[in-house]
């Protein structure tokens, strides 16, 4: 592969073998299905992220700003890998 390669190629449409839509809700119904379960959670769902309390300070202005805050590595722990994934590096999860 090189660049002429891959410039030709990046237009040529891949097969679709699949497509399996779920909403919000089912996807919800069948995690509480596994949490409510003798079972407990299947090894591939052991936990999930939730936002906590939000701490606000004043502006110079007089507006609400929240606090930013850092979570130390440990809180991005999940399932072998301790690093934060790309998706989660920016601030929508730094706010506290």
């Amino acid at each position: 592969m090189d660049v002429r390669w891959m410039t030709d190629e990046a237009p040529v449409r891949g097969a679709v073998l699949a497509t399996r839509e779920t909403t919000a809700a089912q996807a919800y119904k069948v995690l509480l299905g596994y949490m409510s379960s003798s079972e407990g959670l299947p090894s591939y769902l052991d936990g999930y992220w939730s936002v906590g309390p939000v701490s606000y300070k004043r502006s110079k202005a007089g507006a609400l700003v929240p606090k930013q805050v850092d979570n130390p590595t440990s809180v991005w722990y999940t399932a072998g890998v301790a690093d934060v994934s790309m998706d989660n590096e920016d601030n929508q999860y730094g706010w506290s």
